[in-house]
């Protein structure tokens, strides 16, 4: 027996509801949708290509940061953005409701320059470049959205994805974004964290979504819950390394042997820490564990006297530098970005920072 099987539609449509039921009782029912209103069915929604650069490069930096200079762009050029409000996918495109002026003019492009304060105190600048790529109509969401029940339209995503993104931008200046659509607040504000072993700490937050739907002849509908991660807990990194590899006292009295290098290096790479030696707060990336201990773990350093170029033992240069005695000597230190400066930390040094 032969079998025809048809093909799917690249952008299938549900089959639209004929009717409603007429058996049984009606009753309420309570759900975790919330309706959207628009004030504006025929607003002009713009998606702008967005260029970031750090000395002329395209910047790879994290999510947040790319947030916090977007921003500051809008608050500096006040006058560009002020009745404009703009939205940012922290990657490369902005959505505004209306076109900025500067940018009326087809294929034009305005540049932006920033300078940012980063963690080590020093000032970098950088370069934000705006271009209109599209415009569209809300009118063509909200008629696929109150079509009859026989009409089948397609849902337009280009204008959905334009909303769905101006719609979780301040949700996402304000919260932690983890993935696109779950906020979670540093400062406990939907529930206290609590341990969940290996450093780490359950954080309460929420989920939210922007659906379409047929409910009271087509509209928007957001769709929030509760949401659960996990976060590095904020620590001395010494109290992490206790809890993550069950150390005891003694383990801390001599170098992490390679397998143990190796586990804590997978676990660490890539984790921001916060160091405490100097007056000055700087926020680091780690990178390595060190093969070496702090009393043997060498780096070139400059001598300010003669000029000439000598090899520092970390635990020697906390000593003269700081004036601070190393606590564990024999225990390894973690390298930080970027590798070409081979920066050295012991592990007492800095604060566990996600």
């Amino acid at each position: 027996m032969e079998h025809s099987v048809k093909s799917v539609q690249a952008d299938p449509k549900p089959p639209p509801r004929t009717d409603v039921g007429s058996k049984g009782l009606k009753i309420n029912l309570e759900t975790n949708y919330f309706p959207i209103s628009v004030k504006n069915k025929f607003a002009e929604l713009v998606h702008y290509d967005v260029s970031l650069k750090k000395h002329n490069k395209d910047a790879n930096l994290p999510r947040k940061t790319k947030m916090e200079i977007f921003e500051k762009m809008k608050m500096i050029y006040e006058k560009d953005f002020k009745n404009y409000p703009l939205a940012y996918d922290s990657e490369r495109n902005a959505y505004s409701v209306g076109v900025i002026p500067a940018l009326q003019t087809p294929d034009c492009q305005s540049t932006y320059e920033i300078d940012l304060e980063e963690s080590d105190g020093k000032r970098t600048q950088y370069k934000i470049s705006l271009m209109v790529r599209h415009r569209a109509n809300l009118q063509e969401l909200t008629e696929a959205l109150n079509c009859s029940a026989r009409e089948q339209k397609t849902l337009p995503l280009n204008i959905f994805q334009m909303v769905e993104v101006m719609f979780r931008h301040y949700r996402a200046i304000k919260y932690e974004l983890v993935g696109r659509r779950n906020f979670y607040s540093a400062g406990g504000e939907f529930g206290t964290p609590y341990p969940i072993g290996c450093g780490k700490e359950g954080v309460t937050g929420f989920f939210g979504s922007m659906r379409p739907a047929s409910w009271k002849d087509g509209s928007l509908l957001l769709n929030i819950d509760v949401a659960h991660t996990a976060f590095y807990k904020e620590q001395p990194l010494l109290n992490f390394i206790q809890d993550f590899m069950n150390f005891r006292e003694d383990d801390f009295h001599r170098p992490l042997e390679p397998f143990k290098r190796s586990k804590l290096l997978q676990e660490l790479r890539n984790i921001r820490v916060q160091v405490t030696h100097s007056n000055i707060p700087r926020t680091y990336k780690i990178i390595d564990v060190s093969e070496h201990s702090a009393e043997k773990q060498t780096f070139p350093l400059k001598d300010e006297n003669t000029g000439n170029t000598v090899y520092c033992t970390i635990e020697n240069y906390f000593k003269n530098q700081y004036g601070k005695k190393i606590k564990f000597p024999k225990l390894n230190c973690v390298q930080v970005s970027p590798a070409e400066r081979n920066v050295f930390i012991p592990f007492e040094g800095p604060f566990c920072f996600c």
